[in-house]
């Protein structure tokens, strides 16, 4: 999600573990290997470069507080044009990096994001 006026970015991305779990693990909810990372920041012009973090320990509907968000690596965001795009990533943590292009999947906003680029 791009908030134009503050000039920031949030990234919310839904993986997999990089092995598939034991299968005497059972999720109560989803799967036991689903993982999510956020990362929210600035953006420069057409670039974010943002921390990754992964949040765990929290309970689905519950009032308390999730445990832990640990910082985990950066994402890196950049357009190429209104359209699309690139993700570049690096987790440390897992030893993992890549490239991911990425396109628009909805033109609702493209005619604003032309219209800013404008600018």
């Amino acid at each position: 999600i791009v908030f134009p006026v503050i000039k920031a970015m949030f990234v919310a991305m839904f993986t997999f573990e990089t092995e598939l779990s034991d299968e005497s693990i059972t999720a109560i909810l989803g799967a036991a290997e689903h993982r999510w990372f956020t990362a929210f920041g600035d953006y420069a012009d057409n670039q974010a470069v943002l921390d990754i973090e992964i949040t765990s320990g929290g309970v689905f509907d519950s009032p308390e507080p999730v445990v832990s968000q640990v910082p985990d690596g950066t994402l890196t965001v950049e357009f190429n044009d209104c359209a699309s795009g690139t993700i570049t990533y690096n987790i440390p943590s897992i030893g993992r990096q890549s490239v991911i292009p990425i396109q628009r999947l909805a033109d609702d906003n493209e005619a604003l994001c032309e219209e800013l680029n404008a600018e």
